[in-house]
């Protein structure tokens, strides 16, 4: 697992690929990589993303699905 430069605490984290609805809600969610490569922290990524409300995209006055957007999913605390 990754560590911050002097904390002890083990990081979590899950790269993803997702859709963004016209309503800002994440769809066709897909693991890229967890660290560590756990099925149980890809899950619990996968789960938190969809639990975001984001911004959707738009283009002039009207809200456009986005599709494929990567990010990172660092967890605030660890998985217990």
């Amino acid at each position: 697992t990754l560590r911050d430069a002097g904390s002890k605490e083990k990081q979590y984290l899950v790269d993803l690929t997702f859709n963004i609805s016209t309503r800002g809600r994440a769809s066709s969610v897909d693991v890229i990589k967890s660290v560590p490569d756990d099925r149980r922290v890809a899950r619990e990524g996968s789960r938190a993303i969809r639990e975001i409300q984001f911004r959707p995209a738009y283009e002039g006055n009207k809200a456009t699905r986005v599709r494929d957007a990567k990010m990172r999913y660092l967890f605030a605390q660890e998985l217990k």
